[in-house]
This record gives structure tokens, C-alpha cells and sequence, in this order.
């Protein structure tokens, strides 16, 4: 199981920022929002901040289990 990290908090957040960027333009084009330029930009970055937050926490992720890795290999030798 994966612990609860800063990494997979991160992982997590980016998840909903991402959700969030894509349902707001939907419901714009189905008409329950009324579609507004600010609306749009604030979609549009919320989506690009949740997947750079989400990227983020992948890439330390793997260095941490990477540096496990190493660390284990370097105990064996």
C-alpha cells in the first residue's frame, strides 16, 4: 500500500485540479455554466497547474523509490 507521502498528497491535489479543469469547460458547452473568457483562463490554468502538481508528485515518487533501490544494491555489495 502506498504511504500517505507529500508526494501522493501532491499526486492526489493535481487528480482534482485536473477533474476540476476538465468539468468546467464541459458544463460550458452543455450549457449549465454560463461561458466567460475569465472562466476559460481559469480552467485552462487550473488544468495546467494540476498537471504540472501532478507530475510533480510522480517524479518524487519514483526518485524515492529509485534512491531505495540504489541504496539497497549499495548495502549488498
Amino acid at each position: 500500500m502506498l504511504k500517505a507521502t507529500r508526494e501522493t498528497y501532491e499526486v492526489i491535489a493535481g487528480f482534482c485540479m485536473m477533474l476540476v479543469g476538465f468539468l468546467l469547460p464541459f458544463l460550458m458547452v452543455v450549457g449549465v455554466i454560463a461561458s466567460s473568457i475569465g472562466l476559460s483562463i481559469f480552467s485552462y490554468a487550473i488544468s495546467l497547474a494540476g498537471l504540472a502538481l501532478g507530475l510533480h508528485g510522480v517524479y518524487g515518487i519514483y526518485t524515492t523509490k529509485r534512491g531505495n533501490e540504489e541504496g539497497r544494491r549499495a548495502g549488498e555489495q
